[in-house]
């Protein structure tokens, strides 16, 4: 790939229909090419694009649930991770970037407690549109898998639950264990 290659950017025009009412016509810029991200690589292009589109809607749907509600919520994402080598982080985030999605990541491990209502919003203004959960119940080992345990507590499940309910922020669980 050379240089021109990297800099250009393409340009998608989308429209999103929210149930009954008008369709919400955006614009996706991609930041990156599939050559920058080794997960995007091995995508099919057509793969590429429904987890670019996913992303976008996950973006916009929080965006147009938080109008309603009069909260202002920043147009960015939290990828939360039970630690720091989880197996879907790497792939979550060369997808966000390869989309030019703004996101922080929170390693609730590393981090203990920290996931609270003060850290996700300033009072009607939310930080994040959306999360991202590596897995649906951020299942993590201290001791090799004898004991397995949520990486965050119940006050943490509490404060993520009522952001989204306040922000109408939406959650993806990337992976998530039948039963």
């Amino acid at each position: 790939m050379n240089n021109s290659d990297k800099t250009n950017k393409t340009l998608t025009k989308i429209s999103v229909d929210f149930a009954a009412q008008a369709p919400v016509p955006c614009e996706i810029k991609f930041q990156a090419t599939a050559g920058d991200c080794e997960a995007m690589q091995e995508m099919k292009p057509i793969a590429r694009v429904v987890l670019t589109l996913f992303i976008a809607a996950l973006v916009m749907a929080a965006g147009k649930s938080s109008a309603q509600s009069g909260n202002a919520v920043d147009m960015k994402v939290l990828v939360i991770a039970a630690q720091t080598n989880d197996f879907a982080l790497a792939t979550i985030t060369e997808a966000l970037e390869f989309a030019g999605t703004p996101y922080d990541v929170h390693v609730a491990t590393e981090n203990p407690g920290s996931l609270t209502l003060d850290s996700l919003r300033a009072g009607t203004r939310g930080f994040y549109s959306g999360s991202v959960l590596t897995s649906t119940s951020l299942g993590y080992t201290p001791d090799g898998g004898i004991t397995w345990l949520s990486a965050l507590d119940t006050t943490e499940w509490a404060a993520l639950e009522q952001y989204e309910r306040e922000f109408g922020a939406r959650r993806l669980n990337w992976y998530g264990f039948p039963g």
